[in-house]
């Protein structure tokens, strides 16, 4: 016997709306807040496109990944979203909040750490160095 089941796909919000949930689920504010949330919205959605992950994480990891990073900020300290210890306190949120929410291709040969890590190394290293004048 066979059922039928119907299906709908939906796509994900655009980044503007993602950012506006996670800054309202989160309650996110102020320089660091800002940029947390950003930084938590352009991961997270790397987690849909790179090659090695079958599934990525919804909004919901961003906003997992603000709350984590904002309780880390406080327990270490950080204040400034430019400062040294902010890149390795995000990348701890990240691990923390996403490696459990993305789902790896069968085929692919690494560890959702792994490419978290190229994630945020897409992230707070290539893009900057990006974006510099030179």
């Amino acid at each position: 016997m066979h059922d039928r089941l119907n299906r709908l796909a939906v796509d994900y919000q655009s980044t503007a709306d993602e950012e506006r949930i996670v800054a309202l689920r989160s309650g996110a504010s102020g320089a660091l807040g800002e940029r947390m949330i950003g930084d938590a919205v352009a991961v997270t959605r790397a987690t849909r496109t790179h090659p090695d992950v079958r599934q990525g994480s919804s909004v919901r990891g961003a906003i997992d990944t603000v709350l984590v990073a904002g309780r880390l900020a406080e327990l270490r300290g950080v204040e400034d979203p430019y400062g040294q210890g902010y890149p390795e306190l995000f990348y701890d949120a990240m691990i923390v909040a996403l490696s459990g929410r993305i789902h790896l291709d069968e085929a692919a040969e690494t560890t959702a750490e792994a490419v978290l890590r190229e994630i945020w190394e897409d992230r707070f290293v290539l893009e900057p160095h990006k974006a510099a004048p030179g």
